[in-house]
């Protein structure tokens, strides 16, 4: 019983492996507000509600950006540069977006934003690294 219990608790922590998402950010306007990150990990929450998140400041046009201890899986990310700093997404008539974003996998969307599975990437155990670049 010891043993089946033991390798339960084995494999268990074997599919809770975490790995560091790293992005690679270009594209920023530098000492402008800062970049608000979210983190997604299902096309049911893309772009609604991040399972992680992060902000950090606008400090070079290049910016290098880890996320630790992400669980491997499927994920989305997407981001932005606050520039006012009101921790809001800010648009133009039609929805037309008034600071820089950007998506994994550099995605875009056809009149919208882009889908989920264009955005998509795998973080396996070990981790990834990623680039993105913002669109103005």
């Amino acid at each position: 019983m010891k043993m089946i219990f033991s390798l339960v608790v084995a494999m268990s922590a074997a599919s809770a492996q975490a790995g560091d998402l790293t992005l690679e950010l270009h594209g920023i306007q530098a000492g402008k507000g800062q970049l608000m990150i979210g983190v997604f990990d299902s096309a049911e929450s893309f772009l609604k509600k991040s399972m992680r998140k992060l902000v950090v400041p606008a400090t070079s046009a290049d910016m290098t950006v880890s996320l630790p201890n992400l669980p491997e899986g499927v994920y989305a990310v997407s981001l932005y540069q606050d520039l006012n700093s009101n921790r809001k997404f800010d648009t133009h008539l039609f929805g037309i977006p008034a600071e820089p974003y950007g998506v994994s996998n550099n995605a875009e969307g056809f009149m919208g934003p882009p889908k989920f599975d264009a955005a998509k990437i795998t973080v396996p155990a070990q981790g990834l690294t990623t680039s993105i670049k913002l669109h103005d």
